[in-house]
């Protein structure tokens, strides 16, 4: 399956529940008045550079709601979330692996995912209700889980 395809699977099956997903388009792109167009080029006029998230950036981010323990006073919290999709041959880049790395060290999850499973291996089942905050306590930071591979040393 084409990783775009997998991707908008990815998003309609996790669209709903404690887990909210969004296409995240990095790079830049142009916005104005068009003046011309043809098979391969637009003319503007009044161009704006609209810039999108940074080179790295997942290409699914949001968050995942928690229950927070008792002792943080019950309240529902939202983790950040990033899904970088791949074809089962794709490889993340370095700046990839930052961005992953970064969510994963500042509290959020992150993670590669080459099938709806591995998705749901790291934020549980389409629809289900998020993790406590006690359940993400103990799990260890600093490096996003990567699901379908096995555990390599520095990702």
């Amino acid at each position: 399956m084409a990783e775009f395809t997998f991707m908008k699977n990815v998003l309609a099956a996790f669209g709903r529940g404690s887990v909210r997903l969004f296409r995240s388009n990095a790079g830049v792109s142009w916005q104005g008045d068009e003046v011309q167009r043809t098979a391969k080029v637009v003319v503007l006029e009044n161009p704006r550079a609209i810039h999108g998230w940074p080179a790295g950036t997942a290409d699914l981010v949001g968050w995942q709601s928690v229950t927070v323990t008792p002792e943080m006073v019950g309240r529902r919290v939202a983790l950040f979330v990033a899904v970088e999709t791949k074809s089962p041959r794709g490889r993340l880049t370095a700046a990839q692996r930052r961005f992953l790395a970064a969510v994963e060290s500042a509290g959020g999850r992150a993670c590669v995912a080459r099938t709806l499973d591995d998705v749901a291996a790291a934020l549980g089942p389409p629809g289900a209700p998020g993790p406590s905050a006690a359940t993400r306590a103990g799990e260890p930071r600093g490096r996003p889980a990567v699901i379908g591979q096995r555990p390599t040393r520095g990702v």
